[in-house]
C-alpha cells in the first residue's frame, strides 16, 4: 500500500486540472520505511509532488534533460534519496499504463531500486481518478517485479491545512511547462493512440471504475 498525504494528493489534482486535458508530470518525494511487523515489507509514504521544466503535448510530456541534470547536480544527497517515483496525468483520457509510460519509468528509479508510479485522469466535475503501481528494479535498471498498489490518503492530523494554492500551481506551470506546437506523429504516439482505442473499445470506463474501488482508500 502507498500512503500519500492529503496535501500532496490535492496538489497532483490541481496540477492535473490546470492543464485542461494536456499532460503534465513530475517527481514524487517521500520515504520508504521497512516495517518489521509485516516481515520486511515496506511502508511507502509520499509527502510531496514536484514538477521540473518540461514540454507538453496533448498526449505526452517530456521533462527536459538539462532540467533533470541540473536538479540532480544541485540537490542534496538527502533530497535525491527521497525521490521515490514519478506521477503524470492523462488529462481527460483513459486510465492505463502506456508503452510510453513504461519507457519513461526507466529514467526515474530512486537509489533503493523502488519506483512508485501514479497516473491520473481528471473528468469534468468529477473527482480525480488514480492508478498506481510499484516497480522494483536491479542495479542495471531491469524490472524484477511490477505490482498494482492501493493508495491510502493520509489526512495529516498534525497539519493545519491541506489546501493547495491554485495561484501557486498556475505560476509553477507557467514557469516550467512549455507547449510543443509542432507535435510529431512518432511511432510512440501511434502506439499510444492504438492503446487508447483498445482501452475504450474494451469498455475501459467500467473496468476503470472497478479498479478505482480497489485502489483509493480514504478515512
Amino acid at each position: 500500500m502507498i500512503n500519500i498525504t492529503r496535501t500532496t494528493y490535492n496538489k497532483i489534482e490541481e496540477y492535473s486540472r490546470a492543464m485542461k486535458g494536456k499532460e503534465i508530470g513530475g517527481l514524487l518525494i517521500g520515504k520508504i520505511v521497512e516495517d518489521n511487523s509485516t516481515k520486511g515489507l515496506h511502508n511507502i509514504i509520499v509527502t510531496n509532488a514536484i514538477i521540473l521544466k518540461q514540454k507538453k503535448t496533448s498526449t505526452s510530456f517530456d521533462i527536459d534533460d538539462d532540467a533533470m541534470m541540473e536538479f540532480t547536480k544541485n540537490a542534496s544527497d538527502k533530497t535525491l534519496s527521497s525521490i521515490i517515483g514519478w506521477w503524470h496525468t492523462h488529462g481527460y483520457g483513459g486510465l492505463f499504463w502506456s508503452i510510453v509510460d513504461d519507457e519513461c519509468s526507466k529514467r526515474i528509479v530512486n537509489m533503493s531500486g523502488f519506483n512508485i508510479g501514479i497516473v491520473t485522469t481528471v473528468p469534468f466535475w468529477r473527482p480525480m481518478n488514480v492508478l498506481c503501481r510499484i516497480e522494483v528494479r536491479d542495479q542495471k535498471g531491469r524490472i524484477i517485479s511490477t505490482d498494482d498498489a492501493a493508495i491510502y490518503i493520509d489526512d495529516e492530523d498534525n497539519s493545519t491545512t491541506t489546501k493547495v494554492s491554485k495561484k501557486e500551481i498556475i505560476e509553477d506551470i507557467e514557469q516550467n511547462v512549455r507547449e510543443d506546437k509542432e507535435e510529431e506523429v512518432t511511432e510512440e504516439y501511434l502506439k499510444e493512440m492504438s492503446e487508447l482505442d483498445e482501452y475504450l473499445n474494451n469498455d475501459g470506463e467500467n473496468d476503470k471504475e472497478s479498479r478505482l474501488q480497489k485502489t483509493i482508500i480514504t478515512d
